[in-house]
């Protein structure tokens, strides 16, 4: 069931996963208005995995994009979250401010199937990451979200994810999402702007 922002605690989100088996997705993903946080965070961000998508039904993801918190503060960070573990929160750039945009993306890399390489601008971050079942099976997402720990109080955002590619296999050429499926909770929504392109809002 899904339920309004400010109806109860949890965690919002509304995004776009692309049908094809590939292999990660570059985008530039742009900041376009100052978040509201009134507590909890929101994100937009970009990648592979999910709470249920590691070994035996385990927690492992792998994610990059931007990170907003109540005092007003901005980041583009990095997230990794393996099986049995807790997530680990990497900072790339410690201010962002809005209309600031990012080329992120998130590739397995050539000949070492499973492992998979964050890439800001064009520039590796952090090590590549071995993603257990992964290879064949993880589908790219561009998210935005709001966590929010009470039930009295709506964060808001706007995020713009520009020029969406996929690759079709690790070290392919990037091509343009031929097909997607689309979900959001209410309060929020995302708008495609084709050919390439969406945005995900609070409403």
């Amino acid at each position: 069931m899904l339920y309004p922002c400010g109806q109860r605690a949890g965690r919002w989100i509304h995004a776009l996963q692309a049908r094809l088996q590939v292999c990660g997705s570059p985008e530039c993903d742009r900041i376009l208005a100052q978040p509201v946080v009134l507590t909890g965070h929101v994100a937009g961000w970009v990648g592979v995995g999910g709470p249920n998508a590691g070994p035996g039904g385990t927690a492992q993801w792998l994610q990059v994009g931007y990170f907003a918190f109540p005092d007003g503060s901005m980041q583009l960070y990095y997230e990794v979250e393996l099986p049995n573990s807790a997530p680990q929160y990497h900072v790339v750039k410690g201010r962002v401010t809005p209309g600031e945009a990012h080329l992120v993306s998130i590739r397995e890399v050539s000949g070492h199937p499973g492992m998979w390489q964050i890439r800001v601008d064009g520039v590796p971050v952090g090590p590549a990451y071995f993603l257990a079942g992964s290879h064949g099976r993880y589908q790219p997402q561009g998210i935005g979200e709001s966590w929010n720990p009470t039930a009295s109080e709506c964060n808001t955002y706007a995020w713009l994810f520009r020029g969406v590619e996929v690759a079709k296999g690790p070290g392919g050429s990037w091509v343009v999402a031929k097909s997607s499926h689309q979900w959001h909770d209410a309060g929020y929504s995302l708008k495609l702007i084709p050919p390439d392109s969406f945005a995900t809002v609070s409403r």
